[in-house]
C-alpha cells in the first residue's frame, strides 16, 4: 500500500534548498521509469553528486541494500528514517556504499552536510572512518513549530489510497506535522 507521502524526506529535501545546484526529489514507489534498476543508475550516475535515501520500514530491506550497494563510490550516499536510525550497525554492514547514517531528523544535519562541516562536528550522524564506525552524539528534536513547511512542489505524483497498485479511491490527500520523534525509540539510537 502505498499510501502516505515521504514526508520527513519532503522537509529534509526542503532544507537542502539553495544550497545545492539542482535538487530532485523522488518517490521510487511512485517512478516506474526508475522501477528498473538500470534506469534508476543511470540517472544517479549521470547527475548526483549527493544522493539521499530514506528508510522508513521493514519492507524490502534485502532489494532496498543491494539497490544503494549499487551506487558509484564518487556519490556520496546519505541515508536516514526510522529505520536507518534504528539499524545503523546494520546497514553499514550490509550497505558498504554508504558514508552517512542520519539518526534522527535531518533537516539541520543535511544543510551542514551540504556546507561541508566536518562529519566530526555534525551531531546525529554516524559515519565510517577507516573501518570504524563513529557515532557522533544525538542532535537534540527541533521544536516542531520552528520547522518551515515542505516544498510540495518537489515531489512529482499526487498521494492517493490505492492497494495493490488500484486506486481505490478518486481522492488525493496529504500529511502534515505535528509532533516529532518516536517516544519509545528516543533513547535507542548510538550515542558517542
Amino acid at each position: 500500500m502505498m499510501l502516505f507521502p515521504p514526508t520527513g524526506l519532503e522537509y529534509v529535501a526542503t532544507s537542502a534548498k539553495g544550497l545545492t545546484d539542482e535538487l530532485t526529489l523522488l518517490d521510487l514507489r511512485h517512478e516506474e521509469g526508475f522501477a528498473d534498476p538500470e534506469k534508476l543508475m543511470a540517472f544517479i550516475s549521470g547527475r548526483v553528486d549527493i544522493l539521499c535515501v530514506g528508510i522508513g520500514w521493514d519492507r524490502q530491506i534485502d532489494q532496498i541494500c543491494s539497490m544503494l550497494n549499487r551506487v558509484p563510490d564518487d556519490i556520496t550516499l546519505v541515508v536516514g528514517g526510522y529505520k536507518a536510525t534504528e539499524k545503523v550497525e546494520e546497514f553499514f554492514k550490509a550497505c558498504p556504499t554508504i558514508d552517512i547514517i542520519v539518526r534522527g531528523e535531518g533537516e539541520e544535519t543535511i544543510k551542514e552536510i551540504l556546507k561541508g562541516i566536518p562529519l566530526k562536528d555534525i551531531l546525529g550522524i554516524s559515519y565510517r572512518e577507516n573501518s570504524t564506525i563513529i557515532n557522533n552524539p544525538n542532535r537534540p528534536l527541533p521544536d516542531v513549530d520552528t520547522l518551515g513547511t515542505p516544498d510540495r512542489s518537489l515531489r512529482r505524483n499526487e498521494y492517493s489510497l490505492a492497494l495493490n497498485g488500484i486506486k481505490v479511491m478518486n481522492v488525493t490527500f496529504d500529511a502534515v506535522l505535528s509532533a516529532r520523534g518516536c517516544p519509545s525509540t528516543a533513547n535507542s539510537a548510538p550515542s558517542a
